[in-house]
């Protein structure tokens, strides 16, 4: 970047220009990598040509910041006409996108869990508390078997060599 631009972006009144911002955002997956790019995201960019990048953890910002040279590299490559001086990470998680959960189905009682629950509750003498507990009882079993089978599918994956 010729020197008239870069003392031309320093004397400007006001912030770094938008486009300059858009830019390095657009650059940051290729320049991060994919996954310290869904943990972490651009926020800003200073007069002097600082980046600051939010992280979703102090540990994703420790990360970053060992690369920081490297990721620093390959963002001016990705981005020549932006003063980059230096980045800046920072934990800021309320900057990221949340992820989107996956959607789960509810765990639904079986006829063993259901019949399990209302035996454990029979001595409950009102017929509406009784029906609830049962419910709530069965539900919990559920819900336990649910998690259960998820457990034995991480050990499973871990077994396997497999990751996620």
């Amino acid at each position: 970047m010729p020197i008239e631009l870069a003392l031309a972006r320093w004397r400007r009144a006001g912030p770094a220009a938008a486009g300059d911002l858009a830019a390095l955002r657009a650059a940051w997956p290729a320049a991060a990598g994919a996954q310290a790019a869904r943990r972490s995201i651009p926020v800003r960019q200073s007069r002097a040509g600082v980046l600051t990048v939010a992280c979703e953890s102090a540990v994703w910002a420790q990360e970053l910041n060992a690369a920081r040279d490297a990721i620093q590299a390959r963002l001016a490559a990705r981005a020549p006409d932006v003063l980059l001086t230096g980045i800046r990470f920072v934990v800021g998680d309320h900057a990221l996108r949340a992820e989107a959960a996956p959607e789960r189905s509810p765990a639904r009682p079986t006829a063993a869990e259901r019949a399990s629950a209302e035996a454990a509750v029979e001595d409950v003498s009102d017929p509406e508390l009784r029906a609830r507990l049962a419910r709530a009882a069965a539900g919990t079993m559920a819900v336990a078997r649910q998690r259960a089978k998820s457990l034995q599918r991480g050990k499973k994956a871990g077994r396997d060599g497999r990751h996620g």
